[in-house]
């Protein structure tokens, strides 16, 4: 999956490139590498956004 295909349905902003290759989507910073999705949500312990 290309990043375009993520930005057509969900309401991103400040996308460098649209042509990275996605290989995988996590809310977990610690789990993120190269081709992964950090999606920053906001919990009971703690904003992810923080961690963006």
């Amino acid at each position: 999956m290309k990043l375009r295909d993520l930005a057509g349905i969900l309401p991103v902003e400040g996308i460098a490139s649209v042509d990275l290759e996605v290989t995988g989507i996590s809310s977990d910073s610690r789990q993120v590498k190269a081709g992964v999705v950090f999606f920053a949500l906001a919990g009971t312990k703690a904003d992810g956004a923080v961690y963006a």
